[in-house]
């Protein structure tokens, strides 16, 4: 069996059962142990095992489950993105204390999870952390696999005797690496070997450290230059290490036994030697509370003087260090998850460790014995995060998943006394989640979010979001009046680029209606507007500016001055990549709806010129290739293709079908029909009417106004249905005011 194969019994570091501490609340279970864990299951289940007692059977069979579900997760974001898959996998270790992980946490997908993490290490030059996933993998690989993955062992065991070390390196210098390299490889690898290598070779460099002080002392001699300095930060931090080893587990025991069987009780910092002393004699929550802040108040804020740099190097290895703040935080929270501190520390690592959706619900017991504005506040700022990490990472369900965690926060703000208290406030989190089933195509469910922001706090955004709702419904008047309500709050009397959007969404409702000079009226307002805040906001915002002033002008037809617009819009923010992607995107689909291929492709490849990803330049890569395939234009342009390709094969998602169908490996009757969410089958509608107007087919237009009645409110595509279908009346005409560069 893989247990008994992969993980020895601890001997050298003591072996000593470890005293556990028994929780002082013991929190309602929410999931069955032995069951397996669904996405939306997942948050309960991280917070059920959480609180599951150290060797217990109850802990096993939860940490396997969560585990096992974890693993499948790294595999699916792999492809993805390589940090989302790597923070994933880091996620499903950091639970496991070394000597619990067995086989059947790996799952069906983590052998997937743990070979794409190895080859992205070793892409990184983390050898230290790719040895640790190459040991995990060589002990539940398939056969046929193994002696190659025990050749990546050796190589990186060469490396590390050979290259990982300083030439001509003296014994204490040897040691210093080779302690180094052993703990950073416990961090990831939660084996008894690992965990042993790193504590004996630790000891090694302390014993050494501690004969060079006490030679010095007597007057034996002094060692060269580099030994004294690698002698003076094994005393000053290789006690600290070898507790760490263990505290990575949240095991005080088994670390203070470390350090005194090394003789290093007195090597260890005052405030962490007498925490460590406390948590291990009688562990008690405000005793693990007071470690996990003697662990955080060794690391130092670094200072660029040269003269302090051997203070820098005096704090142990950072990602040990974050191990063992996260293992006793962890610790603290299952002794007591009511205490605040403990559960905010756990809410945060755990949005950094790829389990977002777990934690707003890690602070539901802290906020329902403690009723404290600033810790409701801490958990609504923890939601938002973790729903926006997830948004951005287009995991939009994950995002819904985290929303759905936070009920019982969300619930608690809903007191009278706590009005004007919460920042963040709560009406954030539903304008969110309502911005999250809008790009979904969920439009009452979006509005019923949207509603729910607005009722607690008045927000143009939200306004502007319920306006464009009552557009599509067809309740013009409704729209008009939310959007002028919208130019009165207090966020879009700060942001010159939304009341831009507002003036202009007020000009389209007037032509609409046949109201044109109105409609002018409001775009002479909106240009007169963003012209003057251009010059006063930073980067970002005026790029956002430029943006929509372009779009502005576009309506006056003033299609040179819209162009230079988006020009100064790329000068503004060209390293923030997510201003400058927001601009390609305008650039390219601008020559989409112009039908200019030649300023398409300029865009597409002024994109990668900015360093954007290539899979966030997919669309702008597929209306390069309509317009060329419309043009009958031959070679296509490569770049668009390679993109494209790359997508195809390799991203799973909604995008990757977008992808074949602009390589034409997809129809559009195809595209339709992988469509699941509203959103999506508004994408594919667009797609199947251009197709229809490049072959002359008669059905085009009415296929474009389902698109525009469609779920896609938001979507670029639903823009330019409506003005391929407007034609010559999108544009008004001038003139345009003056004072436009």
């Amino acid at each position: 069996m893989l247990a008994a194969a992969f993980f020895l019994v601890l001997t050298a570091c003591g072996g000593s059962a470890v005293k556990v501490g028994k929780p002082v609340f013991q929190p309602e279970r929410g999931t069955e142990a032995h069951a397996t864990v669904s996405d939306d299951q997942f948050a309960r289940a991280v917070k059920d095992l959480l609180a599951a007692d150290p060797g217990t059977a109850d802990r096993q069979t939860r940490l396997t489950r969560v585990c096992e579900k974890q693993m499948s997760r790294a595999r699916a974001r792999f492809p993805e993105s390589s940090d989302r898959g790597l923070s994933a996998l880091s996620g499903a270790v950091a639970l496991v204390h070394h000597g619990e992980l067995d086989e059947k946490m790996i799952g069906s997908d983590g052998v997937y999870a743990l070979d794409s993490a190895a080859r992205e290490l070793s892409r990184r030059g983390d050898e230290s952390r790719a040895r640790a996933v190459y040991e995990i993998l060589a002990r539940v690989a398939p056969e046929s696999q193994r002696p190659e993955l025990r050749t990546h062992i050796s190589a990186i065991e060469s490396w590390e005797r050979d290259t990982g070390q300083p030439l001509g390196a003296g014994p204490l210098m040897r040691a210093s690496a080779a302690s180094a390299f052993a703990a950073r490889r416990a961090v990831t690898e939660p084996s008894r070997e690992a965990q042993e290598d790193a504590v004996a070779r630790t000891a090694v460099w302390v014993k050494l450290s501690v004969d060079v002080r006490d030679a010095y002392r007597a007057r034996k001699g002094t060692p060269d230059r580099d030994e004294l300095r690698e002698a003076v930060r094994g005393l000053a931090i290789g006690g600290t290490t070898l507790a760490l080893v263990h505290l990575r587990d949240g095991d005080a025991v088994n670390a203070l036994i470390a350090v005194d069987r090394a003789h290093a009780r007195e090597l260890l910092p005052k405030e962490f030697g007498g925490a460590l002393e406390r948590s291990a004699n009688e562990p008690t929550p405000t005793h693990f509370l007071e470690l996990t802040r003697s662990l955080r108040n060794l690391v130092r804020e670094e200072d660029p003087n040269a003269e302090e740099r051997e203070e820098r190097e005096a704090i142990p290895d950072l990602e040990l260090l974050r191990a063992a703040t996260l293992g006793t935080a962890f610790e603290a929270y299952r002794l007591d998850s009511t205490e605040p501190e403990a559960a905010l520390a756990v809410a945060v690592t755990l949005l950094e460790l790829g389990m977002a959706e777990a934690a707003p619900l890690v602070l539901v017991d802290s906020i329902r014995a403690h009723e404290d504005p600033r810790l409701l506040s801490a958990a609504l700022a923890v939601t938002l995060r973790a729903m926006s990490e997830e948004i951005a990472a287009d995991d939009l369900s994950a995002a819904r998943r985290a929303f759905n965690a936070a009920q019982i926060v969300l619930a608690s703000t809903d007191k009278p006394e706590l009005a004007g208290k919460l920042s963040p406030t709560p009406s954030r989190v539903f304008a969110l989640m309502g911005d999250v089933e809008l790009r979904e195509g969920n439009v009452a469910a979006a509005k019923s979010m949207l509603l729910r922001a607005s009722a607690h706090e008045k927000s143009g955004l939200v306004l502007l979001q319920l306006a464009r709702i009552d557009r599509w419904e067809q309740h013009a008047d409704a729209a008009t009046q939310k959007a002028k309500a919208a130019l009165s709050t207090d966020d879009a009397q700060k942001d010159a680029a939304l009341r831009g959007e507002t003036w202009l969404f007020l000009s389209d409702l007037a032509r609409d209606a046949g109201e044109v000079e109105k409609a002018r009226s409001h775009l002479a307002t909106a240009v007169s507007e963003l012209t003057r805040a251009r010059g006063a906001v930073e980067p970002d915002e005026r790029a956002r500016i430029e943006r929509t002033l372009a779009r502005v002008l576009d309506r006056f037809g003033a299609e040179k001055n819209a162009g230079r617009a988006l020009e100064r819009a790329l000068d503004a923010a060209p390293r923030d990549r997510r201003q400058a992607a927001a601009t390609i995107g305008q650039l390219v689909s601008r020559a989409f709806l112009r039908q200019d291929l030649k300023g398409a492709r300029e865009g597409l490849g002024r994109g990668l010129a900015l360093d954007i990803e290539p899979d966030g330049l997919v669309y702008e890569a597929v209306w390069v290739r309509l317009l060329e395939r419309q043009q009958k234009v031959t070679p296509v342009d490569q770049a668009a293709e390679r993109i494209l390709s790359i997508a195809a094969k390799t991203d799973r998602r909604w995008v990757g079908k977008i992808a074949s169908f602009g390589l034409g490996t997809l129809s559009a009757d195809d595209l339709r029909a992988a469509a699941r969410t509203p959103a999506q089958q508004t994408e594919a509608l667009f797609y199947a009417a251009v197709s229809q107007r490049s072959q002359g087919d008669a059905r085009a237009n009415d296929t474009l106004k389902q698109v525009i009645a469609g779920g896609g409110l938001d979507l670029v595509e639903v823009s330019l249905a409506r003005d391929m279908l407007a034609g010559p009346r999108a544009a008004l005409g001038g003139p345009v005011p003056d004072g436009v560069p």
